[in-house]
């Protein structure tokens, strides 16, 4: 005989059991699968986002860069008939991307440009769109400038623009402090081949003339600015980035602007009856650089996470388009 339990010492039965370990391992597999659904469709949207925000960021300061292409303070068009006449004194200008001023925006097709991730496209900008200095002394036979402020952002070595509404002038300041530029030749790197800054007679290679220039009071000032803009890995996961690369004073700076952008294509509308969107090989061979009226950037966003279609990860494509400002014909 079985010995009588109270009912409230009685335990479960065996079926009691497993039918509540069973509603038990129902309840924490929905939760599970709920849990899961939830991490993952977070991960997705914190992927869209920075997708989003990286590509966002790329258009916003490559764009801001990209309308300056070619600007002065003394003419807003790369137009040659409308441009005044620039005289270069640098030594050896074609030698260096950063103080050859040819073309205000130059591109890259398919990794041309050295240390760019394969299949992708750079392209350089140069501008002297800066801070902007009111001349007010320029000493007879050149060689020194007076401005009107001590305190400006024109360091040794930098590549200066001087311009009044005759002519302008690319040269390196190779000394001064406070409000004195001074431009000697023979110094610096590349340095001025000349410290005359006028406009040699047509024919006649500007750094064997001795024509010289004064600029008068009221001309301006400015620091030029170039940049190359391309994609190169970035060391972290099999990723790429968007780098934007400068040379201030002779010194090469490298920053990344942004992560995930594994592909970059570039193209450019040329003005003229049928206006088109070339590629930069094409636009090189034909020679018409100083034609580019604006500039159509698309780039390949991916995620960091696999969360994608078998499990890859997530990619968008994106684009813009950008008017050049000082393209006016």
């Amino acid at each position: 005989m079985k010995p009588y339990l109270p009912k409230s010492e009685q335990g479960f039965s065996l079926i009691e059991l497993m039918i509540a370990i069973g509603l038990g391992i129902l309840v924490v597999g929905a939760t599970l699968a709920i849990f899961s659904t939830n991490k993952n469709t977070y991960v997705a949207s914190e992927n869209v986002g920075r997708i989003q925000e990286n590509a966002r960021a790329a258009f916003e300061i490559m764009g801001r860069e990209l309308r300056e292409a070619g600007g002065n303070p003394c003419s807003n068009s790369a137009n040659p008939e409308l441009q005044i006449p620039t005289v270069v004194v640098l030594n050896s200008a074609a030698s260096n991307w950063w103080s050859n001023w040819t073309n205000p925006v130059f591109g890259y097709e398919n990794g041309a440009l050295a240390g760019t991730a394969a299949g992708t496209d750079a392209i350089e900008v140069k501008s002297a769109t800066g801070a902007y200095y009111t001349v007010t002394a320029n000493n007879t036979g050149g060689s020194t400038f007076t401005l009107n402020t001590a305190t400006n952002d024109l360091a040794v070595n930098d590549i200066l623009m001087v311009c009044d509404f005759v002519e302008a002038a690319i040269f390196q300041k190779t000394s001064g402090s406070g409000a004195t530029v001074t431009y000697a030749s023979g110094a610096g790197s590349p340095g001025n081949c000349t410290s005359n800054l006028g406009r040699p007679p047509s024919g006649t290679a500007t750094c064997s003339s001795t024509v010289s220039y004064q600029f008068q009071p009221n001309s301006v000032m400015s620091r030029m600015s170039s940049a190359q803009w391309y994609l190169a890995d970035n060391g972290r996961n099999g990723g790429r980035s968007l780098y934007r690369r400068t040379v201030r004073a002779g010194v090469a700076t490298v920053e990344e602007i942004a992560e995930g952008v594994r592909n970059m294509q570039v193209t450019y509308l040329l003005s003229g009856a049928v206006p088109t969107y070339e590629n930069a090989a094409t636009i090189t061979t034909a020679g018409r650089w100083l034609d580019v009226t604006a500039i159509r950037v698309d780039l390949t966003m991916e995620g960091t996470d696999n969360i994608g279609t078998d499990d890859q990860r997530l990619v968008r494509n994106m684009s813009t388009v950008v008017a050049l400002r000082n393209r006016n014909e």
